[in-house]
């Protein structure tokens, strides 16, 4: 027989884990960037002291085209510096509702720059 008190831990790690489960789901966040998704679209606020650029793309697409990093320069794919962009699901080159995106980011086109990503789980 099983112990009320060894059911209630149980109850609570399931919650936990789901709160945890959850939370990658709609929200991520490093230095330079931090971000959440809503039903239709991925908010990037960045909050980096410099203009930054992106790529957004659904994860498995992401390995079948070739792409270049453009400079964070005022054009579309560029987020200033203490600002948020919208940017819709149904523009990420391949989403599905349900898909993985992948989120890379970058401060200049030099090739030798950091480039960072995130990998965002939708529902």
């Amino acid at each position: 027989m099983v112990s009320k008190h060894c059911l209630t831990y149980f109850a609570a790690t399931l919650v936990v884990s789901l709160a945890i489960g959850c939370s990658d789901i709609t929200h991520f966040e490093s230095e330079a960037v931090e971000g959440r998704v809503s039903k239709n679209a991925l908010y990037v606020y960045n909050k980096s002291g410099r203009a930054i650029a992106y790529f957004a793309v659904e994860r498995e697409e992401a390995a079948l085209i070739d792409w270049v990093r453009t400079p964070a320069n005022g054009g579309e794919n560029t987020i200033e510096a203490g600002t948020t962009k919208r940017i819709l699901l149904r523009d990420v080159y391949g989403y599905e509702r349900g898909d993985e995106i992948l989120f890379y980011y970058w401060a200049s086109a030099n090739h030798e720059s950091e480039l960072y990503h995130f990998i965002i789980k939708t529902d």
